[in-house]
């Protein structure tokens, strides 16, 4: 969300972050702070870097809805990152060779069940064979 408020790369932005305590307590997965949404923690990494002589620029950049635009855009991207993944998934499962061997593994597996099945059907049949003679 930084990067797309500021336009600076990932890396700058990372620095920039991490010249924070919020930044340094987000990397640390600081309980406290990530139980924070993630637009206010933002914020509050927009305002600690208002007090430092560095990022004067950038700070007037961090608005309500520039921060509110900066999530729509990060929850755009994700989606359209699970969209291609489900694809691509889509489009493997879909190989002949690969459905095939699946099909292979399913159907030993269950050859294997029924073959232990059938033993247990034998050895019960036993048990109770010899248990109507003693009896």
């Amino acid at each position: 969300m930084f990067s797309y408020i500021t336009g600076k790369s990932q890396e700058e932005s990372k620095k920039a972050i991490l010249d924070t305590e919020i930044g340094k307590a987000v990397e640390d997965n600081n309980l406290a702070v990530m139980y924070e949404q993630q637009t206010e923690n933002l914020y509050s990494i927009a305002m600690e870097l208002k007090n430092k002589n560095n990022y004067e620029e950038i700070t007037d950049l961090f608005t309500v809805e520039a921060i509110t635009d900066a999530m729509k855009k990060l929850r755009a991207s994700e989606k359209e990152k699970r969209e291609l993944l489900d694809k691509t998934t889509v489009h493997i499962s879909k190989k002949s060779h690969l459905k095939k061997k699946v099909n292979k593994q399913s159907q030993e597996a269950m050859k294997s069940i029924m073959q232990v099945k059938q033993q247990n059907r034998k050895n019960a049949g036993r048990i109770e064979r010899v248990n109507r003679s003693k009896g």
